[in-house]
């Protein structure tokens, strides 16, 4: 992210366990994972002005780096 020049405070991080649940309400009501429809992992949703412009998901087409990378240019 550092290359895309992006800060790491616009960078949010959500875990899940292996029912691809995320806790970070303390289990009560819709978790991130459910909003936003994780249904694979590892998998990264890129937004970009509040809108989703991509995921990567599971195994990356050429490395995490680049696919990254293509979805932020």
């Amino acid at each position: 992210m550092e290359q895309a020049n992006i800060p790491a405070d616009k960078i949010e991080l959500y875990g899940v366990d292996h029912e691809k649940k995320s806790q970070e309400n303390g289990g009560k009501g819709k978790s991130k994972s459910d909003e936003f429809g994780i249904n694979r992992v590892p998998e990264f949703i890129v937004f970009y002005n509040g809108k989703e412009v991509g995921r990567l998901n599971e195994k990356p087409t050429k490395s995490l780096e680049e696919d990254m990378m293509d979805l932020i240019k």
